[in-house]
């Protein structure tokens, strides 16, 4: 608020974080009107572009058919509950604070710490001073936790900061390719190469659905996994990685762009009708998950995939070979 020349110490404050969508940019918008963004700005209007394959805002649709249904579900839940998880917080606050302000500030102080250490090590740029970026992300993170760790949210403090550190990189490659002044090297344009040697790299811990699909009781992490070989379709040998991970073998969301267009361009990449991903059944019962999809071939005709290969046939080996001593 504005203060008065006759008011008694400072005036009251307010801080509010804001979540808001928009179909442009703020580079996108500020082009429009040829005008030049300060970084400042970029630091208050954090731009988070969505995920790719998302279900329009939805990165997972949790068992509903369409973006529609699922984001009726969630109005519906939001209507019927609205306010008693903040109500909650905001008492559970109050109360340690009442207790051990001290302790309080302490792990939340922590907790920004830890984050910022982690972001400093993963996000960088090299046109960009970030550190403002990551005390914005830091203190969410910090919130996050605390909702943690008063019993108001069901999640583990890592899932918050990978969510976190997912959307600030998004920010920071964003950022980049809007920027006119990025030099080639912003972006790795090898993307193909660098899933080749991945491949090459991994290939032998690929999972094999073909022989058989995850147990719900193993211990699974879809994002994380480092590809599935799978028999698609029309029959054909697949390899199928989480956009996850493929964004972190490319290293940016521009590679991953650029890797997906010359896939496509190729006839390789197995799209949907409406984004470069497909569902494919993981588990055992039944369920799928969101995957990009690659035709095996497509990476055999690399030099560099020779040894995945051989991986590929001695699997294809033992499956019939298994299959003859069965019959």
């Amino acid at each position: 608020m504005k203060g008065r020349m006759t008011e008694v110490g400072a005036p009251p404050t307010w801080w509010m974080g804001a979540l808001s969508d928009s179909n442009l940019s703020l580079d996108e918008m500020a082009a429009i009107d040829h005008c030049h963004v300060d970084d400042a700005l970029r630091t208050r209007l954090i731009d988070v572009p969505l995920p790719p394959g998302a279900y329009g805002a939805f990165e997972c649709l949790h068992g509903f058919d369409d973006h529609a249904a699922f984001a009726t579900e969630v109005l519906l839940i939001a209507r019927n509950h609205y306010g008693v998880a903040s109500t909650v917080f905001v008492e559970r606050l109050s109360g340690w604070r009442r207790r051990d302000e001290a302790r309080l500030r302490k792990w939340l102080s922590s907790c920004r710490d830890r984050y910022r250490r982690e972001a400093k090590r993963l996000i960088a740029s090299g046109q960009r001073d970030l550190a403002r970026l990551h005390e914005k992300f830091a203190t969410i993170f910090a919130a996050g936790a605390l909702a943690i760790k008063l019993g108001i949210l069901p999640w583990s403090y890592r899932e918050v900061a990978n969510a976190l550190l997912t959307c600030e990189r998004a920010h920071v490659e964003l950022v980049a390719d809007a920027s006119p002044s990025r030099t080639p090297s912003a972006h790795p344009l090898n993307a193909r190469a660098l899933l080749n040697e991945h491949v090459l790299k991994h290939g032998g811990e690929f999972v094999d659905l073909r022989r058989r699909l995850l147990s719900l009781t193993q211990n699974h992490d879809h994002r994380t996994c480092v590809g599935y070989m799978n028999r698609g379709p029309d029959g054909s040998d697949e390899l199928l990685f989480s956009n996850a991970k493929l964004l972190e073998i490319c290293g940016s969301r521009g590679a991953l762009r650029q890797l997906k267009r010359q896939l496509k361009a190729e006839g390789a990449l197995l799209d949907g009708e409406l984004r470069p991903s497909v569902r494919r059944t993981v588990w055992a019962n039944g369920d799928r998950e969101q995957v990009i999809a690659i035709r095996a071939r497509a990476l055999s005709r690399q030099p560099t995939f020779a040894p995945a290969r051989q991986g590929l046939r001695s699997i294809s080996n033992r499956r019939e070979h298994d299959s003859v001593n069965t019959r």
